[in-house]
C-alpha cells in the first residue's frame, strides 16, 4: 500500500506546498523578524557564544579553525571571507545565525563564508576577515526596545548585497 501511494504522488506532481509539507525558506527569504525576536529573547538568559554553538548545527555548521569560527558543511572553500561578529550580544548573534542561515542549503558565491564569533586570533592564507560592523549597525538594545522588522530589512539587504551576489 506504501508502494503504491509514493507512486501516486510521483505520477500526480504536486507541490511540497500544496500537499502542506513544510520546506525551508533560503536565501533572502529566510531572514524572518520572528527568527530574529525569538533568538535574542533566547539569549536574554544565556550565554549568546553558548546558544550560537547549540544552534549552529541546525544551521549546517560545523566548527572551524580557528576555534569560534563556523563554517557550513557542503563547502570544502580553502579561501573566502570570515564574517566577524566583535561585539558578541543577543542581538548581534542573532543577526548572525539568520545571516548564516540564509546560506543553508543555497546556491554560494565562489569563495566560501565563515561565521566568527569574536576576533580570529590568527589569519589563516586565503581567508579575509570582513568586520560585521562594515555592513550592519546593531546596538544591544532592550529586548524590549527592538524594532524587529526594521532589522529583517537590514539583515535582508545585507544578505541581497554581500552574501548572495556572485
Amino acid at each position: 500500500m506504501v508502494q503504491g501511494q509514493w507512486l501516486l504522488l510521483g505520477w500526480m506532481a504536486c507541490s511540497p506546498e500544496l500537499l502542506r509539507i513544510h520546506v525551508p525558506k533560503r536565501g533572502v527569504e529566510s531572514v524572518q523578524h520572528e527568527d530574529l525576536r525569538r533568538a535574542a529573547w533566547a539569549m536574554q538568559s544565556t550565554d549568546p557564544t553558548a546558544w550560537f554553538d547549540r544552534r549552529a548545527e541546525s544551521l549546517g555548521l560545523v566548527q572551524a579553525e580557528p576555534k569560534g569560527c563556523y563554517l557550513h558543511t557542503n563547502t570544502s572553500f580553502s579561501r573566502g571571507n570570515r564574517l566577524v561578529l566583535s561585539d558578541v550580544n543577543p542581538v548581534s548573534t542573532a543577526v548572525m545565525a539568520s545571516l548564516a542561515k540564509s546560506f543553508h542549503g543555497g546556491e554560494y558565491a565562489e569563495n566560501g563564508w565563515q561565521f566568527c564569533l569574536g576576533q580570529p586570533t590568527e589569519s589563516l592564507d586565503g581567508w579575509q576577515d570582513v568586520p560585521l560592523s562594515s555592513w550592519i549597525q546593531v546596538s544591544n538594545q532592550p529586548f524590549t526596545e527592538l524594532h524587529f522588522v526594521t532589522l529583517e530589512q537590514s539583515v535582508r539587504q545585507v544578505v541581497e548585497t554581500h552574501l548572495l551576489t556572485p
